[in-house]
């Protein structure tokens, strides 16, 4: 049996009306259409005013949900108390809920003489910026509190007093009228039929033997219980944290895992002279070498991104280069010291061994001391058998003799074969050091290089500059010894401009050129 389609969302941006029908009205007896209608009559809007608003029926809860862009016709809804469904009256109760970007928290502990108003002035004020309502939560002394935004505060003031602030957790809906998961007593679609809370029973008597048993998680106790774990709802809040964080978990775990086989496959690499045969081991072959020549760790690809680039900032000049290039670095670090962390376990692995055969070759050694005693003794005792056998019964066997020479070499073998193998781990271990210390030689040499070249560069430029500003200068030299040289060639002088003189620009002309402009004699 195919589900049904979920619904749409309803628009953000409108507000949304809980309108809750009492005296035993069944939502899923009636259509949308007949609904909508009765509220209208109840609000007196007309049609045509609330086209762009949306009922929707929750049958699950029993209640009505309207959205509405409006103000105004939101309050109107809101001050419903009751419609008229065919020939009867039903009571409801209507409010406002918060808006989507909005949180809850509770507080805990607020006087029970404080009325509405009271609770509202002490909390909807300068001190708590973030508040936007605040209420009494039914008859407790618990008041639950609107947030601006996803963010609830540990702590808000309530008169100048500090409460601790927790995030409102919702509770499944358990009618006590016929015991229900989903809708309160209030709205039950079902008073008349009553039933045990805790067993479910139909009609219970009073002396009826009542097993309770719990809907949400199975245990011997009523249905929403208070000491019931499950009767909290997850918050959107949490559920939506967990959203946003499962993406990130998934690609953290895909690069763990990816680590992971990365250091197995360095791990089997490293361990993998160890299991070759001894006659591989015999020829001199490095077995931790790649095929293009150069010693590894059995991670392909490992220096693909060079040093080079990394260290002069040379990515951009590659076509290929990736935008997350750093990351791929600090990956590359990490696992070139997660190999290195792999070879200092394989080799102290490798000096355990060494140190256990060196032990073993000791306890042989003094086994075969031991053997040779005995036989030294299997000896003697076969000398006095020997003599005894002419003075007494002749038909005793002799005593068998023991070659000293054999023990000897029995003696050796175990030996020969630890110093075979001691030697076989420590060439191992050597060519496992001139492996990565070629691998840091590389490394290092590939920088040096790469630096140089910058150095080259770097150089070159500094000369080409160095040229330029050269030749620059000789032109300025060559214009002032120009300047410097017009003066002195007469007629050019007046294309030259102002000169300096060591005579004062506003001195008086002689005294006989006077007289000649004035024509005296």
């Amino acid at each position: 049996m195919n589900a049904a389609p979920k619904k749409p969302h309803l628009p953000k941006e409108d507000i949304k009306v809980i309108i809750r029908p009492k005296d035993g009205f069944n939502t899923a007896g009636y259509s949308v259409a007949q609904i909508g209608d009765c509220i209208l009559r109840a609000t007196g809007l007309k049609p045509e005013e609330v086209v762009k608003d949306s009922i929707r029926i929750n049958e699950r809860q029993n209640i009505v949900v309207v959205s509405t862009p409006v103000l105004e016709r939101a309050d109107k809804y809101c001050a419903m108390k009751d419609f008229r469904m065919g020939d009867r009256t039903y009571e409801v109760t209507a409010y406002m809920t918060a808006p989507e970007d909005t949180s809850k928290g509770i507080i805990r502990g607020i006087p029970d003489y404080d009325t509405p108003e009271d609770i509202e002035k002490s909390l909807v004020n300068e001190r708590n910026p973030g508040i936007l309502h605040a209420k009494r939560m039914g008859r407790t002394n618990h008041a639950i509190i609107v947030f601006q935004g996803t963010y609830v505060p540990r702590y808000v003031y309530y008169r100048s007093c500090e409460y601790r602030c927790v995030l409102y957790k919702k509770q499944y809906e358990t009618c006590y009228a016929c015991g229900g998961l989903g809708h309160r007593s209030d709205v039950c679609p079902q008073p008349q039929v009553k039933r045990c809370r805790g067993c479910g029973s139909a009609e219970p008597t009073a002396d009826h033997r009542c097993e309770p048993k719990c809907l949400l998680c199975s245990r011997d106790h009523p249905t929403g219980d208070r000491k019931c774990k499950a009767r909290f709802k997850t918050p959107y809040l949490v559920k939506k944290r967990q959203w946003e964080r499962k993406p990130q978990e998934n690609a953290s775990s895909e690069r763990r895992t990816e680590n992971e086989k990365r250091v197995d496959d360095t791990a089997a690499a490293s361990s993998g002279p160890r299991a070759r045969s001894k006659s591989t081991s015999r020829t001199g072959n490095t077995p931790m070498q790649k095929e293009g020549g150069q010693a590894g760790s059995g991670h392909p690809g490992l220096f693909e991104v060079s040093w080079a680039d990394t260290v002069s900032g040379g990515r951009a000049k590659v076509e290929a280069a990736p935008s997350n290039a750093n990351t791929e670095t600090n990956k590359e670090l990490a696992q070139i010291k997660q190999m290195l962390m792999q070879l200092t376990k394989d080799n102290a692995k490798l000096r355990d061994e060494i140190n256990a055969l060196k032990e073993e070759n000791a306890r042989l050694k003094s086994a075969g001391k031991v053997t040779t005693h005995v036989a030294q003794i299997a000896e003697v005792t076969g000398e006095i058998i020997e003599s005894g056998e002419e003075e007494t019964v002749p038909t005793k066997r002799r005593a068998i003799e023991v070659d000293p020479d054999c023990s000897e070499k029995r003696t050796h073998r175990p030996e020969s074969k630890t110093k075979r193998l001691q030697e076989e781990l420590e060439l191992r271990m050597e060519e496992d050091k001139k492996g990565l210390e070629k691998k840091m030689e590389d490394m290092f040499g590939q920088m040096t290089k790469l630096m140089q070249q910058q150095f080259a560069t770097m150089q070159q430029q500094i000369q080409q500059q160095l040229g330029t500003m050269q030749a620059r200068v000789g032109e300025l030299e060559a214009k002032l010894s120009m300047a410097v040289s017009l003066p002195t060639r007469g007629s050019q002088a007046s294309s030259c401009g102002p000169i300096k003189t060591t005579a004062k620009p506003y001195s008086r002309p002689a005294v006989t050129e006077t007289t000649e402009i004035a024509g005296k004699p």
